[in-house]
């Protein structure tokens, strides 16, 4: 599945290929699953990935899913300047979502 996520091919696909959502329903599918494994590699995407406007409203939801074992590189992403501004803000957006799934989590993701 990390490897559907990770293909320049299919993430440079044109808008009107099949292959486009290739990439957004492989990372629904780690999410779905809660695949701890991938939200390292997921993360390490965002910089790539910040002017997708797919990624941008579903890089949060898929993260949540994954809960808290996102938490780690999220906020490593997030504290990190040389990420892009708009990787920075997917990757706080991702917190919060997993703040509201998990709520047993908020604390983590939102010291107090």
């Amino acid at each position: 599945m990390l490897e559907l996520v990770s293909s320049p091919s299919l993430n440079q696909a044109d808008g009107d290929s099949k292959e486009v959502g290739v990439p957004l329903h492989a990372w629904r599918t780690l999410g779905q699953i809660g695949s701890d494994q991938a939200a390292e590699p997921l993360v390490a995407k965002f910089d790539a990935l910040f002017d997708d406007d797919w990624a941008l409203g579903e890089r949060p939801k898929v993260m949540g899913m994954i809960n808290e074992k996102a938490i780690e590189p999220l906020a490593t992403c997030l504290t990190e300047a040389q990420h892009d501004e708009f990787a920075r803000a997917m990757a706080s957006d991702s917190l919060a979502e997993i703040a509201t799934r998990q709520p047993h989590c908020r604390e983590r993701v939102i010291p107090g």
